[in-house]
């Protein structure tokens, strides 16, 4: 029987070009940050690090959820900073890289949601096509995920039957 090595995570702060902040937790922070920089598809700078203290990211964000905008990503107002800073214990406070600028991450905000609909639906239709090329009998399913994937690909949603 192999022995599983538990990694204690990081719980980290992030801040992106145009002021959200993002807290989460990993392994590896610059790691995720660089993969974040590439999917979200903006500039994110790492603006604290707290070591070996991921199991704490629930409770953050909870405390934090008046500020949530989706997910992991928080407003970069001056509250929602002052928050984190209190809730995390940040002393002295981290030195935020980028000024908050509303209409900007609204901008963002808005691609990032079409985006991450868009990853959705691609995994959606792997997965249902996938599906579909291993049905041999009987034909009605596959002509079912035929259909499912003609609703998302022309509404962008799923169906509901």
């Amino acid at each position: 029987m192999a022995v599983m090595k538990f990694t204690a995570q990081d719980l980290y702060v992030m801040q992106n070009e145009h002021g959200l902040i993002k807290v989460g937790r990993s392994v590896d922070a610059e790691k995720r940050r660089r993969a974040l920089e590439v999917t979200e598809r903006c500039r994110i700078v790492v603006v604290s690090l707290l070591s070996g203290q991921g199991e704490r990211e629930e409770q953050v964000h909870l405390k934090l959820r008046r500020h949530l905008i989706e997910g992991e990503w928080f407003n970069g107002t001056a509250a929602a900073r002052r928050a984190a800073v209190k809730t995390l214990g940040l002393e002295p406070e981290p030195v935020w890289p980028f000024a908050y600028d509303r209409a900007a991450a609204e901008v963002w905000l808005e691609s990032f949601f079409g985006w991450r609909d868009e990853r959705a639906i691609d995994r959606l239709f792997g997965r249902l096509l996938t599906r579909i090329r291993s049905v041999t009998d009987p034909a009605w399913i596959a002509n079912c995920d035929i259909w499912h994937l003609l609703c998302v690909s022309e509404t962008g949603e799923r169906p509901v039957v």
